[in-house]
């Protein structure tokens, strides 16, 4: 029985999120700042980067200066919190302090810091230390298992789609003058900007491209449009709140990457009627309803001629149905009791 410090008024478990930042606009901060805003047992600590870049309750979130005091806080606090849910590393490594009070999550298929023994060691102590481990994907867990072999108390969990406000699309008629391309991500590898700029030489004029995001590659990517003779063809909005504006303005959403956890942006834009021209990689077929929106290879030709064929079924009947059953099944009404009984699990 935990204590009544760690329940609510309602008696439910309280859950503290711990996280590096919530001032990017990426997946996990996304759920994370999603299920702290919408359920009310849910609160989160961060503990680096400025100010958060989602409206939260600010009786439900916590600053920790550094990694360190973030762990005193959550040692402080056990008694307060049933369950400390952990997302990205370094946060994760708190799993060796917290025990089966934690849950780590695992939103990511690659893990490059650990070709450091040492870090690679902590992270194999760490997921064995926590009471569940949470997978975004089967990606999420090869990519796990590829480094740090079979993991115990696995859960593969996809995750949902945040509350964005829906706005119905207008079917494309083929006559419209320009095609607006949205890629919504930030700007960093393993996101392959450069790549869908590049496809822009390839494509008809009318094929306009909006980038959403911020990151240090931005003045690299608008070096790019410049040298290839696009840059009035793209367009950077930087990082935006109001996401759902964006695919309501859009007729094609594309994301291309090296690797990726789950590709969580595909299902948003399923949501708003907008099919999603992916590479193949495992994390993008996870996330894909339609494999005629996988392209088969990255170069920016072949992403050029997959958005035309994505382009030539707009508005198709099956896929658009296909479009609205995805996305219906990475509803927050479906992923919270699932969430709850890998909690469950843990107490």
């Amino acid at each position: 029985m935990k204590s009544k410090a760690s329940q609510t008024r309602s008696g439910e478990v309280r859950i503290l999120h711990v996280i590096r930042r919530l001032d990017v606009s990426r997946g996990a901060e996304r759920i994370v700042a999603e299920l702290v805003r919408t359920q009310p047992n849910h609160e989160v600590l961060v503990f680096d980067g400025g100010d958060s870049f989602y409206e939260l309750n600010t009786d439900r979130q916590w600053i920790a200066k550094g990694f360190w005091r973030a762990l005193l806080f959550c040692i402080e606090n056990r008694k307060k919190y049933g369950l400390f849910h952990l997302h990205l590393v370094p946060a994760t490594y708190l799993s060796l302090f917290l025990g089966p009070q934690a849950i780590i999550h695992i939103h990511s298929s690659s893990f490059p810091t650990w070709h450091n023994p040492l870090k690679r060691f902590a992270a194999w102590l760490s997921h064995r230390s926590s009471g569940a481990n949470i997978a975004a994907s089967k990606a999420a867990v090869k990519g796990l298992e590829d480094r740090l072999g079979a993991v115990p108390r696995m859960h593969i969990l996809n995750n949902f789609v945040a509350d964005i406000e829906f706005k119905p699309i207008a079917v494309k008629g083929k006559d419209k003058a320009k095609t607006e391309l949205l890629m919504v991500a930030s700007l960093e590898r393993p996101k392959r900007q450069d790549i869908v700029i590049g496809s822009l030489v390839h494509l008809p004029d009318s094929y306009k491209l909006t980038l959403v995001g911020h990151g240090s590659q931005e003045q690299h990517l608008r070096s790019i449009s410049e040298s290839l003779g696009v840059a009035h063809r793209v367009t950077f909005s930087g990082a935006i709140a109001d996401v759902g504006k964006m695919f309501a303005m859009a007729d094609l959403c594309i994301l291309i990457s090296d690797w990726e956890g789950y590709g969580l942006v595909v299902v948003e834009a399923a949501k708003f009627g907008l099919p999603t021209v992916v590479n193949d990689v495992e994390g993008l077929r996870d996330s894909c309803p339609d494999r005629r929106l996988i392209a088969p290879g990255v170069t920016p030709e072949e992403i050029a001629a997959k958005v035309i064929e994505a382009d030539e079924i707009l508005g198709e009947s099956i896929l658009s149905l296909r479009l609205d059953e995805h996305w219906k099944k990475h509803s927050l009404e479906l992923y919270i009791p699932e969430l709850n009984a890998i909690y469950q699990s843990c107490l």
